[in-house]
């Protein structure tokens, strides 16, 4: 426990506020502390999964979703290596003129 100094009457005012800034300081480290012990044991959540039970349908329904939002994806994948070959092989032609 913080214990304050007893003789607070014959200290001047910046001795009661070096003694207001170590309880203030101390205070803040114990907090600190405390808050990292909190956050330690946040995160230890152990989860087993026993069983998944769904049905067909619902399994299907989740693999159509799945396969429309892969789309878009699959257009942005192709843009990417078509610029990427379009500019790999124009560099690839001005490479060869400037060898001839």
């Amino acid at each position: 426990m913080i214990q304050p100094t007893d003789n607070l009457d014959n200290m001047s005012p910046q001795e009661l506020l070096r003694e207001q800034i170590r309880i203030l300081r101390r205070l803040d480290e114990r907090i600190r502390l405390q808050q990292v012990e909190t956050r330690k044991h946040e995160y230890q959540a152990v989860v087993i999964v026993d069983d998944f039970n769904m049905s067909f349908g619902n399994i299907f329904g989740f693999m159509i979703k799945w396969l429309l939002a892969s789309i878009p994806l699959a257009i942005a994948i192709g843009f990417v290596l078509f610029f990427l070959s379009a500019m790999l092989s124009a560099f690839g032609l001005s490479a060869l003129n400037t060898l001839r």
